[in-house]
């Protein structure tokens, strides 16, 4: 996390969370390798504009989506929806993340113990989700599964490595279609 915070402008406060997204978010459109002047809804940027830009532009557009989702605004989506239909969201450049660091996931004891290890067992390529997770020294952190076709999998995984300048080879970087 140190890697990812030191990109961002000391003048942008974040969460972790809303760091994490950023970050995965900027790294997961160069690896698809979008046309530059795509841009899709949500927390909006053309391709080329997220790509060429400091964390810090994604930190900001993820942060002013979070401001902007408020009941009303939500309320207002589903009744959309109910409308219009819901739309088409299996297209590459979508990209959904759930925050359920909080649900307890890593807690739950069904009387055998808590578990080792509890929240979603694969990736859907458009979905990730945030967990909190414990390492083998009992330190906490974030785990977001994400799901990309091989190729920009293996982009994904340079990246990451480039933009942090850790090596990441011995993470669990799993890709399937």
């Amino acid at each position: 996390m140190e890697a990812i915070k030191n990109q961002v402008s000391p003048n942008c406060k974040s969460t972790k969370f809303e760091l994490l997204v950023s970050f995965l978010w900027k790294c997961r459109i160069i690896a698809l390798d979008l046309h530059p002047g795509e841009n899709r809804q949500a927390a909006v940027s053309k391709a080329g504009l997220l790509c060429s830009n400091s964390l810090t532009y994604a930190v900001e557009l993820v942060k002013k989506l979070k401001d902007h989702m408020s009941e009303e605004y939500i309320k207002s989506v589903t009744n959309l929806m109910v409308i219009k239909g819901r739309p088409e969201l299996s297209k590459s450049w979508n990209f959904i993340v759930s925050d359920n660091r909080s649900v307890g996931f890593d807690e739950f004891d069904f009387g055998w113990g808590k578990p080792i290890f509890g929240g979603v067992s694969e990736a859907i390529s458009y979905i990730s989700i945030g967990i909190s997770v414990n390492n083998e020294k009992g330190e906490r952190g974030i785990l977001v599964a994400i799901s990309l076709p091989p190729l920009a999998m293996e982009n994904f995984q340079k990246i990451v490595y480039k933009m942090t300048f850790k090596n990441v080879e011995g993470a669990n970087i799993i890709s399937k279609m």
